[in-house]
């Protein structure tokens, strides 16, 4: 059942299409920081401007990509995790990527996207990008490259408030990152996080993200929002898979707490 986008009641949220996935109960704790600033997302930015007369040529190419649905190499079935996928610069930057990131863009890195947008099950967001995400993506028909997953995948968003824009399958989770994921996973087996440097590094300090995916450019910003401040010290990291794409663009991913100490 579609319930749009409603004001949280307590820190409480449900699935927004009426379903329990898991059977679990489906509250999330109200706590934290009184929402998540964030930055840089997946496709915030980048995804939510690229589809202008500037980019037609590449949208169109995308779309006869997607619409042959050729399978995407070196892609392995998605474990069950709560990941986050996000474009970073050499330097760690992961915030405005829509000035930076479109000339690495290629077909396969936006094929690889709706593969794993289309493995999702439900999307966490901090509420900068959710904002982001609500302005565009309703306006959008299904023949733009990934706007019917975005807009079918029921969407919980880290904020304590105020009330949501209105989008479809949208519903507030509460203000901690952490009981948010941990709700969201009784629920979802698969779950994209599509939140900026803030919330993915909530999530990470807390051991609730599963994963973390970068598409890697091959360039020196020196400037911008970093996904690594100086909050987080001595998380080790292990690599889980690896991809070479057009442009030099280098496609990482990695699990966070299982790489061997240094000692």
């Amino acid at each position: 059942m579609d319930t749009g986008a409603g004001p949280g009641q307590g820190g409480e949220f449900e699935d927004p299409r009426g379903q329990d996935r898991r059977g679990g109960e489906q509250e999330c704790e109200p706590g934290g920081p009184d929402g998540v600033a964030d930055a840089g997302g997946p496709v915030s930015g980048v995804l939510s401007r690229l589809w202008g007369d500037e980019f037609s040529p590449l949208v169109r190419s995308v779309l006869d990509v997607l619409s042959t649905s050729v399978p995407v190499p070196g892609m392995e079935e998605a474990a069950d995790v709560l990941y986050s996928t996000m474009f970073i610069s050499l330097d760690g930057v992961v915030s405005d990527p829509h000035l930076w990131h479109p000339p690495f863009m290629s077909e396969q890195s936006i094929a690889m996207l709706a593969e794993q947008l289309d493995a999702a099950e439900a999307m966490l967001l901090g509420r900068h990008t959710f904002d982001d995400f609500a302005s565009y993506w309703p306006g959008q028909g299904d023949d733009v490259p990934l706007a019917r997953r975005t807009n079918e995948l029921p969407k919980f968003v880290v904020t304590r408030g105020p009330r949501l824009a209105e989008w479809a399958n949208s519903s507030m989770a509460g203000a901690d990152p952490r009981a948010a994921a941990t709700k969201m996973k009784r629920n979802y087996e698969h779950i994209m996080v599509a939140g900026g440097a803030m919330l993915v590094r909530s999530l990470l300090a807390a051991g609730a993200l599963d994963e973390m995916r970068f598409y890697l450019d091959p360039i020196v910003l020196g400037r911008g929002q970093r996904l690594f401040d100086g909050a987080l010290s001595e998380v080790s990291f292990q690599l889980t898979g690896r991809r070479d794409l057009p442009n030099d663009v280098q496609y990482l991913a990695y699990r966070p707490g299982s790489s061997p100490a240094h000692g």
